[in-house]
């Protein structure tokens, strides 16, 4: 409990709105945290060098594939223009496959 309530303090959240009476076993009652997946993250972060470590070489995993590959050269951007043209045309016929189709059903397939 000590350590929920650190870690929240540290990064400035209220821990109060996560704590909850709980009933125990013997019929007493005490309190608990209820956390949300978010601040269960924040504080098992601090206890797991290995978990840390997965979430740094994942977040770098991401970071990698979102830069933007800047063709270099002619072939290469006019290849690049045609993936995306491609792209967008596959988007559009399935979205005009069935015009009878509401809104919400095409946003749902």
């Amino acid at each position: 409990m000590r350590d929920i309530r650190n870690v929240l303090e540290q990064a400035e959240i209220e821990a109060a709105q996560f704590c909850a009476p709980c009933k125990l076993p013997s019929g007493q009652t005490a309190q608990a945290y209820l956390l949300p997946r978010r601040e269960c993250d924040l504080v098992v972060y601090g206890y797991s060098v290995k978990y840390r470590l997965a979430i740094i070489d994942r977040w770098r995993e991401l970071e990698e594939k979102q830069q933007l590959q800047i063709p270099q050269t002619l072939s290469e951007a006019l290849l690049l223009a045609g993936r995306l043209a491609a792209e967008r045309e596959a988007a559009a016929v399935s979205v005009n496959r069935d015009p009878g189709a509401s809104l919400t059903s095409r946003l749902l397939r």
